[in-house]
């Protein structure tokens, strides 16, 4: 053992001597739009060195006693290396506490990088001591234009005091933290609310140690500013500026910000974990002991959900003496209560939390399994549920409608009503998809989703182009929307609404739908159908030929118009005149 410690001694001498030391760069980039913030110098001993992995560089200078002195090798090679690619961008610098000085007292040799784009990652090979001092020492560096991370947040006691007692500008999270974060509803709920704490401080928070996409997709609903891992590149001695994960990115940011508070539960649910209800027991018993996170499995009669097994209740039944051997070869049917809440996919939320409210008080947090055309779909979490719903009522009393952002019902019945009052002449157009719900069961509701924010920027720059600066445009929810214009304009508007929708709807279809012309769905019976593909009808209501009191009745009036408007072939208009 002693001659193995002093070889690895002489292999660490000779590294420092000849500062033989390799530098990697791993990209840090927007969870929110896939730019590229800064890079973090890794540094590595020799190719094949048994000093070549950092843990064992690192641990082997401070046995050694020189760990300032590879410490700043390590630095300044960063810093050379950096400045040979020449790019406008942040490089994170890994920084032990006790060198944080060498920044401020001209130890640091001439850069030539904007020290704005210097960022000091402050580990934690040894402690720090004085926390006043420390944030003192920082506070100079940061006088000076650097900016300073703390690295692996939430790893222990000490990194948390000092967070609370340094004022930093990023916020690394360790990647414990991080991995099965999508699985595991503590660190779901811990991270949300280092994410908080870090908006109210000003600080930014990157996320390490991103090896899949379930992580990646969870980060980013949680609103994590900046990633990094694996998943997003691997270190290198290159610039890696080319990722290929940023298309992914901006499709889940869109798909979460379309998504995000619409009224429905089919758009809170994550994927699950599910067995046959004729498998063992056994089967169950390794998925929990596998999946340490996970804290439910949905029982399938094919692929009909029939019970949720949380892990609670399994480890419960399994508590006794002889229970394991008395279930692991018997089937989970002997195991599973009648007691989940299954509920289709098009419920509201509010329904399904009053619903899930009404359950008995050991089950009232049990995930919900959510079904479409009675068949397994996905669960849905209480917490989610819940915020949502939350976000659902706040976006209520603003009186917006929560998917395109546009105004609900409250505020189209208040505008009818003002223009009535003002004995003003107007027009109201009522905007419904035709066959949208074949769509949406084909598509999913991402698609689907898609569609609706189509057609309300359509319509908004519709009336940007032919319509009065005073014109209204409302989502009264679903697919159905309202404009609210002149009796002169309504015709124009709705011709030239139909001829850009018919025009530009096709890209939201496969190719092969658009050339049979039709789609083929289920119906609820479990039946083959044809629909035709996505149209819009518009049905228009005026109150200059028309003796309009109130909203509902032009409610009323265009729901006949509606159906006279859908018995047409394709997209079409039609206008009420008595």
């Amino acid at each position: 053992m002693m001659g193995q410690e002093q070889a690895l001694l002489e292999e660490l001498n000779k590294i420092i001597e000849n500062e033989d030391i390799r530098t990697l760069f791993q990209p840090i980039i927007s969870l929110r739009d896939g730019e590229i913030l800064g890079y973090e110098a890794l540094s590595r001993g020799p190719k094949d060195s048994p000093l070549e992995s950092a843990p064992s560089l690192f641990t082997t200078a401070i046995k050694a006693d020189r760990m300032e002195e590879l410490e700043r090798i390590c630095r300044d090679k960063s810093i050379d290396r950096f400045k040979l690619f020449d790019l406008n961008c942040k490089l994170f610098i890994n920084v032990d506490p006790t060198m944080i000085y060498d920044f401020y007292n001209g130890n640091v040799k001439d850069i030539e990088i904007s020290q704005g784009n210097i960022v000091i990652e402050l580990t934690e090979k040894t402690h720090i001591r004085d926390f006043n001092k420390f944030g003192e020492a920082l506070q100079r560096c940061k006088a000076k234009g650097y900016k300073v991370a703390i690295d692996d947040a939430g790893a222990g006691y000490s990194g948390l005091q000092s967070i609370v007692s340094i004022s930093y500008n990023y916020i690394k999270l360790d990647l414990s933290l991080v991995r099965n974060v999508h699985e595991d509803m503590v660190k779901y709920s811990l991270l949300e609310s280092m994410i908080n704490f870090a908006r109210k401080i000003g600080a930014k928070v990157i996320a390490e140690g991103i090896e899949c996409k379930q992580e990646l997709k969870t980060l980013i609903e949680l609103g994590v500013d900046y990633g990094q891992g694996y998943l997003i590149a691997r270190p290198n001695q290159e610039i890696v500026d080319r990722l290929e994960i940023v298309d992914y990115i901006l499709e889940k940011k869109r798909e979460f910000y379309r998504s995000r508070d619409y009224s429905q539960i089919g758009h809170l649910i994550n994927e699950g974990v599910t067995v046959q209800i004729n498998d063992k027991v056994s089967s169950v018993f390794d998925i929990f002991e596998e999946k340490r996170y996970l804290q439910s499995i949905v029982i399938l009669s094919k692929k009909k959900p029939v019970a949720l097994l949380t892990r609670n209740k399994f480890y419960s039944k399994m508590d006794t003496k002889y229970a394991y051997s008395t279930y692991v070869d018997k089937e989970v049917s002997s195991i599973i209560e009648d007691n989940a809440l299954i509920v289709n996919e098009d419920e509201t939320i509010e329904q399904v939390a009053q619903l899930a409210m009404r359950r008995n008080i050991e089950d009232i947090y049990d995930e919900v399994i959510v079904m479409r055309d009675n068949q397994y779909l996905g669960t849905a979490s209480i917490r989610r549920l819940l915020d949502r719903l939350a976000q659902l009522q706040v976006e209520q009393a603003r009186g917006v409608d929560s998917l395109t952002g546009l105004p609900g019902n409250l505020s189209i019945e208040k505008e009818v009503s003002i223009r009535l009052a003002k004995q003003e002449l107007f027009s109201v157009l009522y905007i419904d998809l035709d066959h949208f719900k074949p769509y949406n069961n084909k598509y999913g509701y991402k698609k689907g989703d898609e569609v609706l924010a189509f057609t309300a920027d359509l319509l908004k720059n519709t009336l940007v182009k032919l319509g009065n600066h005073d014109d209204f445009i409302g989502h009264i929810g679903g697919d159905d929307f309202i404009i609210i214009t002149t009796p002169d304009k309504d015709e124009l508007i709705s011709k030239d609404i139909i001829r850009v929708f018919d025009k530009k709807i096709p890209k939201y279809f496969r190719e092969e739908d658009i050339t049979k012309g039709y789609l083929r769905v289920e119906d609820r019976d479990g039946n083959m159908q044809r629909y035709p593909l996505t149209s819009i009808s518009i049905s228009i209501i005026n109150n200059h030929n028309n003796d309009i009191i109130n909203y509902r009745q032009i409610s009323d009036i265009a729901l006949e118009l509606k159906e006279s408007a859908q018995k047409q072939e394709g997209s079409a208009f039609i206008k009420l005149n008595k």
